[in-house]
């Protein structure tokens, strides 16, 4: 697919009607440097559609997710709104025209911000993740969770129950009279004031948060590191998130990969890293898969003792408290990676990505397979 200009398609979903919608940018007939790029097809990969996104200055879709309704929310960074330089982008998206049909919303501020990664809460929000420059010497990790309008923040709280007047023990259809009360039991997920929800326990809550994290928080010294964060996935039974990606500490050697636990209002539980510290070679961490367990899968690629002559394939099982249960490594000649990944059966995991296959004596080399 695509025209005369550059196309790449970052993320691919199936859509409830057994088709398939990619998003990615694009060089053909963009408005300005790049579009974001939207292009729906069937499973054959016939009739294919393409639609462009974007304004006068510079868009592209990094990640996407599939709502429960059917409709998509696309994710990456624009240039042609927002507070200045590259802000984090995210875009709802009929799935039957690949054109914008909801909210369109920059976040960040005047420093060059990205999302990577989009996913759904169980209130119907949304989790994304990215790099913010706009805080931190020389950037930091960006997670937000918004409602279902893609809005932070809250508005005047409503009510969660609702009540009449009754008699003990008389006139309560549903639920039980207290004191004079017929007291309903809370719609969870239930509106009850601008970006608020009706919680479990009936109360009327703030499901939203707009939160950072840099290695500084943890060391002071540590003011020259760079973070990123490149996918993000709702824990098991609704138990907060994970976000996983890598970190440079500056002077202390290369890349380590980083994965960071919150609960649902967005507070940090632990951030930890994976990989050799003090150590020239690097890890990177791209992909995380929760398991029914309230642990995840997180995969990517390492340099460090590789089998290769460059990187292997990753692959991590860890448990709620990030610590390590499993660890694989996968490579046979060069440049082997996962950059995704998807629940398996019973506690496992698939993910995909790339490799550099051998060459034959005599033959060129080739170029990347995916994997």
């Amino acid at each position: 697919v695509g025209g005369i200009g550059v196309e790449v398609l970052n993320d691919v979903a199936m859509l409830p009607s057994g088709k398939l919608l990619a998003v990615g940018y694009t060089t053909t007939g963009a408005k300005g440097g790049l579009d974001g790029y939207v292009v729906r097809t069937d499973l054959e990969l016939k009739n294919v559609k393409e639609s462009k996104i974007g304004g006068a200055k510079t868009d592209r879709f990094n990640a996407m997710t599939v709502t429960n309704f059917g409709e998509i929310v696309a994710v990456g960074q624009t240039d042609s709104i927002g507070g200045g330089g590259l802000d984090g982008w995210a875009v709802k998206i009929d799935a039957g025209t690949g054109l914008k049909a909801g909210f369109e919303k920059a976040y960040g501020g005047s420093g060059s911000d990205q999302f990577y990664g989009v996913a759904l809460t169980q209130l119907n929000g949304y989790l994304f993740c990215g790099r913010i420059a706009s805080k931190g010497a020389n950037g930091d990790t960006w997670q937000l969770q918004t409602d279902s309008q893609g809005e932070l923040g809250c508005g005047k709280s409503g009510g969660c129950t609702v009540a009449a007047d009754c008699a003990d023990g008389n006139g309560c259809t549903t639920d039980t009279c207290d004191k004079g009360k017929c007291v309903l039991k809370p719609n969870v997920g239930q509106s009850c004031g601008l970006g608020k929800l009706c919680g479990v326990d009936g109360s009327c809550q703030c499901p939203t948060y707009n939160v950072t994290y840099g290695a500084e928080e943890e060391a002071p010294k540590y003011t020259t590191s760079t973070e990123y964060l490149y996918d993000v996935e709702g824990a098991a039974n609704g138990d907060g998130s994970y976000a996983t990606g890598y970190i440079h500490m500056g002077s202390n050697g290369g890349y380590q990969g980083l994965v960071i636990r919150r609960d649902n209002a967005g507070k940090k539980v632990w951030a930890k890293l994976f990989g050799p510290t003090n150590n020239s070679v690097s890890d990177y961490l791209r992909t995380v898969s929760p398991t029914p367990d309230g642990g995840a899968w997180v995969g990517g690629y390492t340099y460090n003792k590789q089998s290769t002559g460059s990187c292997d394939a990753w692959a991590l099982k860890i448990n709620s408290k990030g610590t390590v249960l499993t660890e694989k490594k996968f490579g046979e000649y060069s440049m082997w990676a996962f950059f995704g990944s998807t629940p398996g059966k019973k506690g496992g995991v698939i993910m995909a990505g790339r490799k550099y296959p051998k060459p034959l004596p005599g033959q060129p080399n080739l170029s990347y397979e995916g994997w």
